[in-house]
């Protein structure tokens, strides 16, 4: 018969636990059906690490919104040479086609996570967030990301000790008004668009808030972040459709953080 163990055995060790999801697309139409489209392409790394793929190509629902190619991936892993836990989730979609008005040729959404095993800090990026070849009504718009700020301060302590440099613009991108000065949040998320400018748009499409009205079409958000003290979310793109259809979608959906127990 097994010993019985020393209670010291039954101590739990510190481990790793990592947290990284990535979704190629959602949504769903209340006009002219009333349906969820399934989701596409969705993959989660388990708490214990690992490595995750799913890719799906040629999908279509209902006509309003296919794509040629999508695919998302999550890692979770350790690393002894860079001595940290490191995470990452990406989505890519290729040849997307919202209704015929909105159309992109490639889009990337993508959360990368290093923690340092010895100092505990962790930072958290969106380089390789991209979106190429957006076009409304077959006009190119070439939108500014702010990808950079949030890779040059990928902690939120950083990002909010800089924030009064970026104040001006970032309470344009902000989804809440900044109270007293301080940096924007509620209740302890940081909300906003990485749009920085659309650039030149055609005539009738004008921005509103942080996304575009398109007319006879509906509103277009590119770029979303949300930001907190320990993790990271982005949706690259999301549509709101309110003419002839009615219902919304979303695409490149990641997220990703991690953490040490006990």
């Amino acid at each position: 018969m097994p010993k019985k163990p020393p209670a010291s055995a039954l101590e739990t060790p510190t481990t790793y636990h990592y947290h990284a999801t990535a979704v190629a697309a959602t949504g769903y139409l209340t006009v002219p059906v009333n349906e969820v489209m399934p989701i596409q392409a969705s993959v989660a790394v388990p708490m214990g690490g690992g490595h995750g793929r799913h890719a799906c190509e040629n999908y279509s629902h209902h006509g309003i919104f296919s794509f040629k190619y999508a695919h998302s991936e999550v890692i979770g892993r350790s690393s002894a040479k860079k001595k940290a836990w490191n995470s990452l989730a990406q989505s890519v979609i290729e040849g997307l086609n919202i209704h015929q008005m909105v159309t992109v040729d490639r889009l990337v959404s993508r959360i990368a996570v290093h923690h340092d095993m010895e100092t505990g800090e962790r930072g958290i990026n969106p380089l390789g967030c991209t979106i190429q070849g957006l076009r409304i009504g077959g006009y190119l718009i070439e939108p500014d990301l702010a990808v950079d700020w949030f890779c040059e301060h990928d902690t939120f302590e950083s990002f909010e000790k800089n924030y009064p440099k970026l104040k001006g613009q970032f309470d344009k991108m902000s989804h809440v008004k900044s109270k007293d000065g301080k940096m924007p949040q509620s209740k302890g998320t940081v909300g906003c668009t990485m749009v920085r400018g659309w650039g030149k748009l055609p005539a009738g499409i004008v921005q509103h808030g942080r996304g575009l009205w398109i007319p006879e079409f509906g509103m277009l958000y590119v770029g979303e972040l949300f930001m907190d003290s320990n993790s990271r979310r982005v949706r690259m793109l999301k549509v709101e459709l309110g003419c002839g259809s009615e219902g919304c979608y979303g695409g490149g959906n990641t997220g990703g953080n991690g953490s040490t127990y006990p």
